[in-house]
C-alpha cells in the first residue's frame, strides 16, 4: 500500500543521505525535499523530489522505480543519476552516472531515453532536450562538497552558494549578474570564495 507516506527535509546549507527499504540510497543536496512511501507497493517505486539527489537506485525487473518532480518523470530499473529540481528555476535537470533512464516532460508526450554521461532538461510544461554527451565529475561536484563553475553566470553561482551556505545576497548592480565565472571551490569558507569572486 502507499496511503502512508513520509517526508525527509535538508535546510539551506545541510546535506544528508537516505537508505530506502528497497536498498535505494539517495543523497540529498541542501535545500531538497523527498517524499516516499512507508512501505513501496509490488508494481512500481514511486518518490517525489524537490531541490537535487543523487539516486543510486536498486535493482528490480518487477518493480520500475519512479522519480516524479513538478515539470517531469523519471522511470528506471537500477542505475545511479542526479535529478535537480528547484522551484525557482522552472525545470528539471537530469543527468545519469550509470544505466539508463527514460526522462519524460509532465504531459509525457516525449520520452528520451539517456545513458552514461548524458543530460538533458525539460522546461515545466515542455519536452525534454535532446540527450547530451558531458562531463559528469562536473555536475556531481557537490557529493564531493565541491562547487564547479564553467563559465556559470554571476546569478547562477549566487543561487548555489545561497543554498550551500544559508546565506542571502543583495546586487546593487544588476548587470554584474551576467558576468561569467569559472572556478573550483572545495573546502574554502563563504569569505574566501565572495573574496575571489570580487577578482
Amino acid at each position: 500500500y502507499q496511503s502512508t507516506y513520509q517526508e525527509f527535509i535538508t535546510h539551506k546549507g545541510e546535506r544528508a543521505t537516505l537508505l530506502l527499504n528497497d536498498g535505494t540510497s539517495i543523497h540529498l543536496n541542501s535545500a531538497t525535499k523527498v517524499r516516499f512511501p512507508v512501505i513501496f507497493a509490488k508494481e512500481k517505486r514511486e518518490v517525489f523530489l524537490y531541490g537535487e539527489g543523487y539516486f543510486e537506485v536498486a535493482h528490480n525487473k518487477k518493480s520500475p522505480f519512479f522519480v516524479h518532480t513538478a515539470d517531469a518523470n523519471i522511470r528506471v530499473l537500477g542505475t545511479t543519476f542526479d535529478v535537480t529540481s528547484f522551484s525557482e528555476d522552472n525545470k528539471t535537470q537530469v543527468i545519469v552516472a550509470e544505466g539508463q533512464v527514460a526522462f519524460a516532460g509532465i504531459n509525457q508526450q516525449d520520452t528520451v531515453l539517456l545513458t552514461r554521461n548524458q543530460m538533458s532538461h525539460v522546461v515545466r510544461g515542455g519536452s525534454p532536450t535532446t540527450a547530451e554527451v558531458i562531463r559528469t565529475e562536473r555536475y556531481l561536484a557537490w557529493l564531493k562538497n565541491q562547487m564547479v563553475f564553467e563559465n556559470a553566470t554571476l546569478a547562477e553561482v549566487i543561487k548555489q552558494l545561497s543554498r550551500k551556505f544559508d546565506v542571502e545576497f543583495e546586487i546593487h548592480d544588476p548587470s554584474l549578474l551576467n558576468r561569467h565565472i569559472v572556478a573550483i571551490y572545495s573546502n574554502e569558507s563563504l569569505s574566501q570564495i565572495i573574496q575571489s569572486l570580487s577578482f
